[in-house]
């Protein structure tokens, strides 16, 4: 049974996290470990979102991001 987190992060059948379509499991096996994974698509996602909301009531709002 897959569980899904959000439209681009989910564990499928085996117990295998999945971000933006990649098995998380595979990817600590090539990188390595500690390995952090964020979804570029969930970003961009959320950024579209926060943009839409924040423009209707203030136009000329301009996001910017950062990551630590």
């Amino acid at each position: 049974m897959t569980r899904s987190f959000s439209e681009f992060v989910y564990v499928d059948d085996r117990g295998h996290l999945h971000v933006d379509g990649l098995d998380a499991v595979d990817l600590a096996d090539d990188l390595g470990t500690p390995l952090y994974v964020i979804s570029e698509q969930q970003i961009h996602a959320n950024l579209r979102a926060i943009s839409t909301a924040f423009r209707r009531r203030y136009p000329r709002t301009e996001i910017l991001f950062a990551n630590k």
